[in-house]
C-alpha cells in the first residue's frame, strides 16, 4: 500500500541502504586515514633512513680521508727512508772507494820496500863480489 512517499516495504531498504552508504564513509575515512598514517610513518621512517645513509656516508668520507692522509704519511716515511738508504749507499761506496786507495797505497809501499830489499840484498852481494874480486886481485899481487 502506498502512504505517500515512503511505504513500510521500502523502509527497511532505504535504512540499509543508507546504513551502508554511511558504513561505506566510514570505512573509506577509516581507511583513508590509516593510508595517511602510513604514509606519514613511511616519510618518517624515510627521513630516519635518509638522516642514517647521509650521517654513514659521511663516517665513510671520513674514513676514506683519514686512510689518504696515513697512506700519504707512509708515502712520505717510505721517501725519507728511500733517501737514507741512497745515502747510505753513497757513503758505503765512498767508503770502498777510500779502502781501496789505501790498499792499492799499501800495496804501492809494500812493493817499493820489496823492491829496495831486493836491491840492498843486490847491493849487499854486488859488494861482497866486489869484495872477493879485490880480495882475489889483492893476493895475486
Amino acid at each position: 500500500k502506498m502512504d505517500g512517499l515512503v511505504t513500510s516495504d521500502s523502509t527497511i531498504p532505504i535504512i540499509l541502504s543508507v546504513f551502508v552508504v554511511l558504513a561505506t564513509v566510514v570505512v573509506w575515512m577509516w581507511w583513508s586515514s590509516e593510508d595517511e598514517e602510513r604514509k606519514k610513518r613511511a616519510a618518517k621512517k624515510s627521513v630516519k633512513a635518509g638522516s642514517i645513509l647521509e650521517e654513514l656516508t659521511e663516517r665513510e668520507r671520513q674514513r676514506r680521508r683519514k686512510l689518504e692522509e696515513e697512506v700519504e704519511q707512509i708515502k712520505q716515511i717510505k721517501l725519507r727512508k728511500q733517501a737514507e738508504i741512497e745515502e747510505l749507499a753513497r757513503l758505503k761506496n765512498e767508503e770502498q772507494v777510500k779502502v781501496r786507495a789505501l790498499q792499492e797505497e799499501d800495496q804501492k809501499v809494500a812493493d817499493r820496500k820489496k823492491q829496495e830489499e831486493e836491491e840492498k840484498k843486490k847491493a849487499v852481494k854486488d859488494a861482497i863480489a866486489a869484495a872477493h874480486k879485490l880480495g882475489v886481485l889483492c893476493s895475486f899481487k
